[in-house]
Formats: structure tokens, sequence, C-alpha cells
């Protein structure tokens, strides 16, 4: 003949008491290791600003030497998935000649600029023997420009 199991025996009053005793101090424990790490998070939160403050600043500096201007209100962050994920400014070109030089077109910036100077030169010349021109010649469809080109 077959002999069936015994049921356990269920737990005392005291084993219970003693059991849901421990896990409320091992809950305890655990809302102590969470303040702390509340607290090393917080503190890991403002280094981390203030190091993104000191970026921005020195990104503002470096932009400002190459000729474009941005401020710290057009930098841009979208996430902080990997280093640098999501970053993104908005500026301008100020300075036309560093930023020329920075991209290495310097030299074409200088070529382009004396050609400039050089055809305004030309174009001031033009106009000072046009002006010597019109003071020596009398001529009737000239009169009228002639005598407005004398007064400016």
């Amino acid at each position: 003949m077959a002999t069936k199991a015994k049921a356990p025996r269920p737990a005392t009053t005291g084993v219970l008491i003693d059991n849901l005793w421990a896990m409320r101090e091992k809950k305890r424990e655990l809302e102590v290791q969470v303040k702390e790490i509340e607290v090393q998070i917080k503190t890991a939160q403002e280094d981390l600003m203030l190091h993104m403050q000191a970026e921005g600043e020195y990104f503002i500096e470096s932009m400002a030497e190459i000729g474009i201007h941005v401020t710290a209100d057009n930098i841009f962050f979208s996430g902080f998935c990997s280093q640098g994920d999501g970053a993104a400014f908005k500026g301008a070109v100020d300075n036309w000649a560093k930023m020329f030089k920075h991209l290495g077109l310097q030299l074409m910036f200088l070529g382009l600029q004396a050609k400039l100077l050089a055809a305004c030169e030309a174009l001031r010349q033009a106009a000072r023997k046009c002006s010597e021109i019109e003071r020596h010649i009398s001529l009737p469809c000239l009169q009228g420009h002639a005598s407005t080109a004398a007064r400016s």
C-alpha cells in the first residue's frame, strides 16, 4: 500500500513575523542606497552641466576664431545616447576673411580682394577722365550733364 505524503506544516506565526520583519529591514537598507544613488546622480548632473557650459564657451570661442558668430542659446542637444549625439548649432559668418583662411581659401579671398580693389581704382580713374573730358568739351548734349558733374 502506498503512503500519502504529508502536507507541509504551515509556518508558525513567529516565523511569518520574522520573515516580514526581515523584508522590511531589507527595504529600508535599499531605500538608503537609493537615496545615496540619487545624491550621486544629482552631483553627476551638476558636473555634466558645468562641463557642457565650459564646452559651449570653448565652442563659441573656437567658432569666433574662424569667423562664425554663435551664442549659447543657439547650441542644441537632442539626446545623450552617445558622445556627440544630437549636437547642433546655429550661427552666422561675421568675418569672411577668417572663414576663408580656415577653409584654406585665403589666397582666393586675397586674389578677389585685389581684383575688386583694382576694379574700383579703374572706375575712379575712368570717372576722373570723364570729368576732365566734360570740362574741355562743350557739347549741347553734355552741358546739362557737365553742370551736374561740376556741382558734385
